[in-house]
């Protein structure tokens, strides 16, 4: 697959499994499986990272809007199914979590939110490192 058309598809998964997770969390508060404090704080904890991921591609796409062929390569089948594949399970992983909550009931709460911690760091980690690197992001020191 061609880097530009990996990174379309990227982009696109990103947004699309942060909007069913955010959909899917707010179904469940909406049939009272989670109290107003909870989806807040389930929320603080999703959307950081959804921001950060979304921030670097953002402004990848602004900086990048005049197409430049010279520069799109092919990408190896294991870059794009490795990503590919944490994205699928980072998504399956928050969502199975959310569910866990809605079927055992009020006391784990603090498992839920220590479990999508984990999970976001985890997973969120490795996703913000590949979008780093698929979007060419460059650490920008000032030293004045």
């Amino acid at each position: 697959m061609r880097e530009s058309k990996l990174k379309n598809v990227i982009a696109i998964s990103i947004a699309t499994s942060k909007f069913l997770i955010i959909v899917w969390l707010l179904l469940l508060f909406l049939a009272e499986s989670y109290s107003f404090d909870d989806f807040i704080s389930i929320m603080s904890i999703i959307l950081p990272a959804f921001s950060v991921h979304a921030s670097v591609i953002i402004r990848y796409t602004v900086m990048q809007r005049y197409k430049n062929q010279a520069e799109d390569r092919e990408v190896k089948a294991s870059f794009l199914y490795t990503t590919l594949a944490m994205l699928f399970f980072y998504t399956l992983a928050i969502i199975a979590t959310l569910a866990y909550r809605h079927d055992v009931g009020p006391e784990a709460m603090e498992n839920v939110k220590t479990s999508l911690g984990l999970i976001e760091t985890v997973f969120g980690g490795y996703l913000g490192y590949a979008i780093a690197n698929l979007f060419r992001i460059q650490a920008e020191i000032d030293l004045g």
